[in-house]
Parts: C-alpha cells; sequence; structure tokens
C-alpha cells in the first residue's frame, strides 16, 4: 500500500451543537470577514459504491459495512466545492484569498486505529483540500490532517486552519487564489456507534 501523510494535532475541537442546516453568505464588512456555511448535501460523492452513501437532512454518512462481517467495508470520500471570494488590495497585481478559518463538523463512529498506509481503513476522520487550474491540468492536494483523532467517537467541529504548513489545507488553497478549490473528507466505515458523518463545513 502507499503511505500517506496525516497531519496530527491535539487536541481537536469538538462540538454538541446540531449540524448547519443551510448555505449562507454573508457580504464583508470593513469590520468583519465574509461567512460561508455549507451543508454537506451541497458536496459530491464517489461514483462507484454508490450505496454505501445515506443522504439526508442530516448530511451525508459512510454507511460501508454496516450489514455486519464485510471484508469490502472501507473509508467513503466527500468533495465539497469551497466557496472562496479573492480580493486585491491597492497596489496589488496577484488575488488573495479570503479562506483563513475552515471548520469541517461531523460524526466519527468508528473506533478503530489509525491507519497510516491505507486510508480505507483509517478509523479516523480526516481532510484535506485540492485544486484545478481552469487550464484543465490534474486537481493537485495538500496532506491529509486529522478531524479526530486516535480511536475517538463522537462529534467534531474541527478547524483546520490549524494546521499552518505550506502543504497544509488551507495555505495550500490560499497560494493557488485563482483555481478551483475542493474540500474532501475522508469518512471512516461503519464502526461501533454505526455511520460516520459529514454535516457540513463553514469558512471565513
Amino acid at each position: 500500500m502507499t503511505s500517506y501523510t496525516i497531519r496530527v494535532l491535539q487536541p481537536i475541537a469538538l462540538f454538541t451543537a446540531a449540524c448547519a442546516a443551510s448555505f449562507v453568505v454573508a457580504h464583508a464588512t470593513p469590520a468583519q470577514a465574509s461567512r460561508a456555511i455549507v451543508h454537506a448535501t451541497a458536496c459530491m460523492i464517489e461514483t462507484d459504491y454508490m450505496g454505501d452513501y445515506k443522504i439526508s437532512a442530516s448530511g451525508i454518512a459512510n454507511a460501508s459495512g454496516s450489514s455486519g462481517v464485510d471484508p469490502g467495508a472501507r473509508a467513503r470520500r466527500v468533495f465539497c466545492p469551497l466557496p472562496d471570494e479573492t480580493y486585491n488590495s491597492i497596489n496589488q497585481t496577484v488575488p488573495e484569498s479570503r479562506t483563513d478559518v475552515l471548520y469541517v463538523s461531523g460524526v466519527d463512529s468508528n473506533n478503530s486505529v489509525p491507519n497510516h498506509t491505507n486510508y480505507e481503513q483509517d478509523g479516523r476522520a480526516i481532510a484535506q483540500t485540492c485544486v484545478r487550474s481552469y487550464g484543465g491540468a490534474p486537481a493537485l492536494c495538500s496532506y491529509w490532517v486529522e478531524l479526530t483523532s486516535g480511536t475517538y467517537t463522537g462529534a467534531f467541529d474541527t478547524n483546520i486552519a490549524a494546521w499552518t504548513g505550506a502543504n497544509d489545507p488551507v495555505p495550500f488553497v490560499k497560494a493557488y487564489p485563482d483555481y478551483y478549490p475542493v474540500l474532501v473528507v475522508n469518512l471512516p466505515k461503519s464502526g461501533i456507534y454505526g455511520w460516520s458523518s459529514l454535516s457540513g463545513f463553514s469558512t471565513f
């Protein structure tokens, strides 16, 4: 199996409130940044084994492995377009991304241990960003980062902008202000507490 990079940060942010239920964009004022709240149903799913996904007003869940012993059970990915305004300040010739904060919310129901060599069997919820140029070149992607750590189960609301390396999700998007950005969330297979799910995300 090909190894992949997972960035780890402690502690992760948790939440107990209900998931975001609507898509709202508030225009920026001089005193505050623009904000976007996006429900998971605005996202896309992988097109193979589509029966693994359960989509509802609560979000998108990975039901793979929920039927019991299933050697083919695996994590599944969800792809969410990132709304991102760019602006040019005075005397600035290159657009700059406004994305500084990116919270990803959902539920991790799998208490399996992390798997650093095979994301399909990883027990954590993880995320990355990818960008695609308008010229049709293949997408470029950031490192994966943790939404949940270790064998944690329960709700999460993790700001992945907390990772600040050049190849981490938010700095990576900001490095390509003219490209089309997407958030990719890897949901673990069904676990001891049922389906893992993505509720939505918000950017500031």
